[in-house]
């Protein structure tokens, strides 16, 4: 039996793959995370979808997103994908923020 998804409204922002690599070194333990942010649209031109990225790309670069329990020193974009999805009616954004924790 296929599983039935709810539609979904677009614009929308989704999280995708995080990569944790751990950094254990002369008593300090801490990681080093790539974690991709998504970006969908339909609207017709890739205006909407750039704006998307640049508003995502604002509040998480250079952000201080600590959260008590863990402590982030540096959250950094590290790379901008904007691509056509093979539907040929939505614009897909991939946005990879590198990320250093104690």
């Amino acid at each position: 039996m296929a599983r039935c998804r709810p539609a979904r409204s677009f614009p929308y922002v989704s999280i995708g793959d995080v990569q944790v690599i751990n950094q254990r070194f002369e008593c300090l333990q801490g990681a080093e995370y790539f974690v991709t942010v998504h970006a969908w649209s339909r609207d017709r031109s890739k205006l909407e979808l750039r704006q998307l990225g640049k508003q995502i790309t604002a509040l998480l670069d250079d952000a201080d997103i600590s959260d008590g329990e863990v402590s982030v020193n540096t959250c950094e974009i590290d790379n901008s994908q904007y691509m056509d999805d093979p539907d040929g009616n939505t614009f897909h954004a991939a946005l990879t923020f590198h990320v250093l924790t104690d």
